[in-house]
């Protein structure tokens, strides 16, 4: 087995880290959330921010 194989694959980014990534406010991505730029999903009461619709919208700006 591989070390590759042995980390697992991250499926979503939080609030804070994608604040890191588009070093952006807060209440500046709940605004994007809110015009369903990106898909979302609540886990355990968090939001968490699906890795490949990010992904996918950051590629085309």
């Amino acid at each position: 087995m591989t070390q590759e194989n042995k980390i697992p694959r991250k499926g979503s980014y939080s609030i804070a880290e994608v604040q890191q990534i588009l070093r952006i406010s807060r209440p500046t991505i709940y605004v994007l959330i809110r015009q369903k730029v990106f898909d979302v999903v609540k886990v355990r009461g968090s939001v968490r921010i699906v890795k490949s619709s990010f992904d996918a919208w950051l590629d085309q700006e």
